[in-house]
C-alpha cells in the first residue's frame, strides 16, 4: 500500500514537473512575441524626377542660383575632372563632394509626388530660393526649383522648371548644393596615386635627397647611395598627402615672386608615370609656407603636420636593416678576418666547414642576429680601420655582403651595395663576430 502511494506521489510530481517546464516555454514564446521589434519598414522607392541622357559621367556643367544670382559654376574639363569658375582661373574642387552632387544631379532622386497643378505659393515654389541647372555635353539641360520646407522639416519641396507636379524631396539630397563656393574647394595641397611614385627628388639648402624605385624597390641616389626604407618612404609620401590648405592666396598667380617662390626655400619633384610634378614652397611671414604647383597657377598657404616632410632628413629614408636577408634561406656564408678566410655551407638541414658538421643552433643564432643588423646613424669609415671583416651571405635568391670595421669611436658596418656607412651597436657587432670565431674554430 506503501509503495503505491509512494508511486502515484512520483507520477503526480513529474506530471507537475512536466507542466511547468511547458508554462514556462510558452510564456517565454509569448514574451518573445510582445516584446520583440518588429523589422523596420521596407524604404519607399525613391522618385527620379528626371534622368539625363549618360549619367554622371556625361555631365558637363553645374550651375547653382540663389533667386537671380548665380552662387557658382562647376564644369567639367576636358580631362574629365571637376573645375571652380573663379575669376581668371578654373580651380580644384573636392572631387568626392562634387562626384556626389553630378550623380544627385544627373539622374534628381526624390520621395514622392505630393501635387500636380493648382498653387505654388503653399510649397514655396512661387518664388523658389533655390534653381539647381545641369547641362550635358550634348546640351540636354534640366532645371530644379527648390521652395519651402515640409512641415516636419525634413525635406523640401521642388519641381522642374518644365512640368507643374510638385515633389517632397528628402533635406540631404538638397542641401549638398546649399553651400558656399569656397567649401566645395579643394583643401588637400596635391593628390596623387603613391603606387605611381616611382622617383623623387627634394631639394633644400641643406640637402639633396633624390630617390628611385626599382623593380618594386626603393633606391637612395643622394646624398649617398643605399637601399631604402619602404616603409620610411611610404610615410613621407604620405606627409606630402597631408600637406593642407589654410588660405587660397592667389588662383592665378602671374608672378611668383612676392612669395618667394621663384626661389623657393624647398623644391620636390616627383615623377607619376608620365607626369613630373614640381612643389615649391617659400616661408610665409605669418606661418606655414607657400606654395605652388606645377598643375595649376595658384599660390596657397599651407599649414599643418604635412609641413614635416619638408624637414625629411636622408637617414628616415634609408633602409636601416643593413643585411636583409631570411635566415632560413640561407645557403653560404663567408667571412674573412683577422684570423683567416673561412666558408660554411649548408648540406641538406646540417651547416659544415669544408667537412666538418658544425652546430646548427650556433649558425642560425648568427645568420638570425646578421639578418636583423641595424645602423644607428650614418658614420665615417676611418681610411685605416684598426680591424676589419668582410662577410657573404648566400641565399636561393641572391646575395648580401657586409664590410664591418673597428676604428677609434667604434664600430662600423658598410652594405655591399651602398656607399655609406653606419654605426651599429657595440654589443651586438661583437656578439656577431665572437660567434664567427667560434665557427672558425669548431672542430
Amino acid at each position: 500500500m506503501v509503495e503505491a502511494t509512494q508511486a502515484v506521489r512520483k507520477r503526480r510530481f513529474s506530471t507537475t514537473w512536466v507542466a511547468w517546464v511547458l508554462f514556462l516555454l510558452l510564456a517565454g514564446y509569448w514574451l518573445h512575441l510582445r516584446w520583440s521589434p518588429s523589422p523596420p519598414p521596407p524604404e519607399p522607392e525613391k522618385v527620379l524626377l528626371y534622368t539625363l541622357a549618360g549619367g554622371a559621367e556625361e555631365l558637363a556643367e553645374m550651375e547653382v542660383w540663389a533667386g537671380d544670382e548665380l552662387r557658382y559654376r562647376l564644369r567639367r574639363t576636358e580631362a574629365g575632372t571637376w573645375g571652380l569658375e573663379r575669376p581668371g582661373a578654373l580651380v580644384r574642387v573636392n572631387p568626392d563632394r562634387v562626384r556626389l552632387m553630378a550623380t544627385q544631379g544627373a539622374a534628381f532622386r526624390v520621395d514622392k509626388m505630393v501635387a500636380s497643378g493648382g498653387s505654388l505659393s503653399p510649397f514655396g515654389l512661387d518664388r523658389p530660393w533655390l534653381r539647381l541647372v545641369f547641362t550635358t555635353r550634348e546640351g540636354q539641360r534640366a532645371e530644379v526649383l527648390v521652395g519651402g520646407r515640409n512641415p516636419a522639416g525634413t525635406g523640401y519641396y521642388v519641381m522642374r522648371s518644365d512640368s507643374d507636379e510638385v515633389y517632397f524631396c528628402s533635406d540631404y539630397r538638397v542641401d549638398i548644393f546649399d553651400c558656399s563656393p569656397e567649401s566645395l574647394r579643394d583643401r588637400s595641397l596635391v593628390r596623387m596615386d603613391l603606387d605611381q611614385v616611382t622617383w623623387f627628388r627634394l631639394e633644400r639648402a641643406d640637402l639633396v635627397l633624390e630617390a628611385t624605385n626599382v623593380d618594386g624597390g626603393w633606391r637612395l641616389l643622394a646624398p649617398y647611395r643605399a637601399r631604402g626604407d619602404e616603409y620610411g618612404i611610404r610615410w613621407w609620401l604620405n606627409d606630402l598627402l597631408n600637406l593642407r590648405i589654410g588660405q587660397f592666396v592667389d588662383d592665378a598667380a602671374e608672378d611668383l615672386e612676392p612669395y618667394g617662390l621663384n626661389s623657393p626655400a624647398v623644391t620636390i619633384m616627383l615623377r607619376l608615370g608620365e607626369e613630373e610634378l614640381t612643389l615649391r614652397f617659400s616661408p610665409a611671414p605669418e606661418g606655414g609656407y607657400y606654395a605652388h604647383t606645377s598643375r595649376e597657377p595658384a599660390v596657397y598657404l599651407v599649414e599643418g603636420t604635412g609641413l614635416s616632410a619638408l624637414e625629411a632628413d636622408a637617414f628616415e629614408l634609408v633602409a636601416k636593416r643593413l643585411a636583409e636577408f631570411e635566415p632560413s634561406e640561407a645557403e653560404e656564408l663567408v667571412w674573412e678576418g683577422p684570423a683567416g678566410r673561412f666558408r660554411c655551407q649548408r648540406r641538406g638541414k646540417y651547416w659544415y666547414r669544408e667537412d666538418i658538421r658544425l652546430a646548427t643552433e650556433n649558425v642560425q643564432t648568427l645568420l638570425e642576429k646578421l639578418a636583423y643588423l641595424r645602423g644607428e646613424k650614418v658614420a665615417d669609415a676611418p681610411q685605416a680601420p684598426q680591424q676589419q671583416w668582410y662577410i657573404r651571405v648566400r641565399t636561393g635568391t641572391g646575395e648580401v655582403t657586409l664590410r664591418v670595421g673597428r676604428g677609434s669611436e667604434g664600430y662600423w658596418a658598410r652594405p655591399g651595395d651602398a656607399d655609406v656607412s653606419f654605426a651599429v651597436d657595440h654589443e651586438r657587432i661583437e656578439e656577431i663576430l665572437r660567434l664567427l670565431d667560434e665557427l672558425a674554430g669548431e672542430e
